[in-house]
Parts: structure tokens; sequence; C-alpha cells
């Protein structure tokens, strides 16, 4: 039951800290693994007229998410599940997502006192990856 409760609430986190970081002007956003669409929801509230689209592994989750104001979500597992948007986005946002990938080594760089950090995705089981992803701070 404490599980449950924890998970629930999770799900369901606006992340206000998150959506308090992100720029003005931008106008889509791919939310990765969003749950039930609690960021979604705030996105909505503080951003009106943004594009937001999820993309969720559950489905239960992914209904919640549609019905909290996504414009569409893609159910499945990210990367193959975004296989399927043809569109670009202002933001990708990956909150609370990082624990569930597989076998990965990641490396978080940058200069302490510098406003960019590089996230990069050296290997996973299935191989390397060499992806980065670069971040404003």
């Amino acid at each position: 039951m404490h599980n449950e409760l924890k998970q629930s609430s999770y799900a369901d986190d606006e992340r206000r800290e998150v959506l308090d970081l992100l720029p003005d002007g931008l106008l889509s956003f791919l939310d990765v693994g969003c749950g039930a669409g609690g960021f979604g929801r705030g996105l909505r509230r503080d951003r009106p007229a943004a594009r937001i689209v999820g993309v969720e592994a559950v489905p239960d989750s992914a209904d919640r998410a549609r019905a909290n104001g996504y414009d569409e979500v893609v159910e499945g597992y990210f990367p193959d599940a975004a296989d399927r948007l043809h569109e670009r986005f202002d933001a990708l946002v990956f909150n609370d997502v990082l624990e569930h990938m597989v076998d990965t080594v990641l490396y978080f760089e940058g200069e302490s006192d510098g406003r960019l950090r590089l996230l990069r995705a050296v290997k996973n089981r299935f191989g390397a990856v060499n992806e980065l992803g670069v971040f404003g701070m």
C-alpha cells in the first residue's frame, strides 16, 4: 500500500523546480516518461498554447496523462516509441527517467562555474551509444 501511494504521488508531481527552469519562448515539448501527466498539467497551466507530447510505457498512466492536458501520448518505451513522432520539439524533458535506463554508463561533465553541462551516455548493454545532451544551467 505504501509503495502504491508513493508511486501515485511520484507520477502526479508537477516538478515545479523543473518548470521554473524552462526558458521563455518554448512552444513544443516532448516529455519522456510522462507518467500520469503531473508535469504536463503544470506546463499546460504555465503555457496554455504549448504543444505537449508524452511518451509513457504504462497504459493506465498514459490515459491519465491525456486527461491532464497532453496533446498526444505515445505508449511504449523511449526511444522506440518516439520513432512514431515525425516532428521537432523545442524541449525534451526527461523527469525521473535515468533510473529506468538499462545498464547505461552516464557522465555529467562541465566546469563548476560554467553555464553549460553535458550529459554523456557512453554505453549500455546493447553497445556504444555515444549520445550527448547539452544543458544550460
